[in-house]
């Protein structure tokens, strides 16, 4: 099945939109819960009718659309550098785990284990904590890992360490969307043109 461009751009919005996210709270501490939620909630949407039911719908993913056509333009570079290679490294996460079924299947589990308890987590940092466990116990046992940079003395907090381990999670989802709506790291250079024209069309949606 042929996906296309517009798919693929939503699902690399959204996984931009972690990458700026775990970048925030890493160098500042803090992110824009706005931001936040529609990644959160991409890790529980196992049977979305469509790609922009995934993140709950395409006005919850601008800013990573934003940031999207900035990376593929070329602007903000010098801002843009950081998120690029976190997306970059979260890419080959995500193909390692693609090819560790046996992670996959706990790591879906889990994943559906916190949905049938949501009601269950007290406050959203609860089920983040929740989260972050999972990418714990996974992907940060695989052979590369995402390395996060940041003001030392908030990386040293166990309760940031914990929201950036969760957001990378959310990350993957992103990037296994993207994988598995046909999306390819050489696509960002020979589908510039159409990814750029999907995510203005998409943004002034």
């Amino acid at each position: 099945m042929k996906h296309s461009r517009r798919e693929q751009a939503i699902a690399l919005g959204g996984l931009l939109q972690a990458c700026r996210c775990t970048e925030l709270m890493a160098s500042q501490g803090s992110c824009d819960a706005n931001w936040e939620k529609p990644l959160f909630d991409s890790l529980f949407a196992f049977d979305a009718p469509d790609t922009p039911s995934v993140y709950g719908g395409m006005h919850n993913l601008r800013p990573g659309l934003t940031l999207l056509l900035d990376m593929l333009r070329g602007q903000n570079s010098q801002n843009m550098s950081g998120i690029a290679n976190l997306a970059m490294n979260t890419l080959v996460v995500q193909k390692q785990l693609a090819d560790n079924g046996d992670m996959l299947a706990i790591l879906g589990q889990r994943l559906e284990h916190i949905a049938k308890h949501l009601d269950l987590y007290d406050s959203p940092e609860a089920m983040q904590r929740a989260v972050a466990g999972i990418y714990q116990d996974t992907l940060s046992t695989l052979p590369f890992r995402i390395k996060v940079a940041g003001q030392v003395n908030l990386l040293q907090r166990e309760d940031i360490a914990q929201h950036i381990r969760a957001l990378l999670l959310c990350a993957v989802r992103s990037a296994m969307l993207w994988r598995q709506l046909g999306g390819r790291r050489w696509h960002l250079l020979i589908n510039k043109g159409a990814l750029i024209k999907a995510a203005e069309q998409l943004l002034r949606g």
